[in-house]
């Protein structure tokens, strides 16, 4: 991305926390944005260590909206999108599979669990691996 910088290319690459993980990893693993004018920086772009390629469909270079890119900028701080967690402490979560079916613990934290999601979780002293929803 330096590199592009370097070249007058303006490049963006979003980035998002991981859940669960704490860390910080790129939106679109291997993608990045660039905003030019196609035919003048086509080749600074191109030529810049690391790019392998635009996105493109046949030949053609695909430009993806301004109004998406701004979409992206808006929901991240400093370049980096922090998910909203869908659990409090203190939410109700239904256990649907594993070997506690049908009970309703309390979730505790709620960076570990997203909808749908499998999470290890301790019921009488053992360890399983539920499938979690969550009703509000």
């Amino acid at each position: 991305m330096q590199q592009l910088e370097r070249r007058g290319v303006a490049a963006f690459l979003p980035r998002v926390i991981e859940y669960g993980r704490d860390q910080i990893a790129p939106l679109f693993p291997g993608y990045l944005f660039v905003h030019i004018e196609l035919l003048a920086q086509y080749y600074r772009v191109v030529w810049a260590p690391g790019v392998r390629s635009f996105v493109a469909f046949g030949e053609v270079p695909t430009p993806v909206q301004d109004n998406v890119v701004n979409l992206i900028r808006a929901s991240a701080i400093d370049g980096i999108i922090r998910p909203l967690s869908p659990f409090k402490p203190g939410d109700r979560v239904q256990i649907r599979a594993g070997r506690s079916p049908g009970s309703w613990p309390s979730s505790s934290d709620p960076a570990r669990h997203a909808a749908g999601s499998k999470s290890s979780s301790t019921f009488s002293g053992r360890a399983s691996a539920p499938s979690c929803r969550w009703d509000r």
